[in-house]
């Protein structure tokens, strides 16, 4: 990909600020357990973004505090940022939608 590519695809099109990002949120998995803490962490480096994409990809299950601590918590002191969770299993979309309630 291109950096131009990269650009356009995290970009407003209409004022072309750079508002989009995509964190594979595996990367910071301890076994199968997305902790609290994890979710805190994550959450600092989202700030000034509107649209998050959240990539699930290899992990199984998250915990209740990490799906509250960034899908409520992050999402309640953000709301005008969207967080997408993308490659998420039912056991992951179940926990998600517990807590987005």
């Amino acid at each position: 990909m291109t950096p131009k590519q990269v650009h356009d695809e995290s970009s407003d099109p209409v004022t072309r600020r750079f508002n989009k990002t995509s964190i594979r949120v595996g990367l910071f998995r301890e076994g199968d357990f997305v902790s609290r803490t994890e979710a805190r962490r994550i959450g600092t480096n989202l700030e000034g973004f509107d649209v998050v994409a959240l990539d699930f990809t290899g992990v199984r299950e998250i915990g209740q505090a990490f799906a509250d601590q960034l899908l409520r918590l992050w999402a309640s002191d953000n709301p005008s940022a969207t967080l997408v969770p993308v490659h998420a299993n039912p056991a992951i979309v179940a926990m998600i939608a517990a807590v987005d309630r």
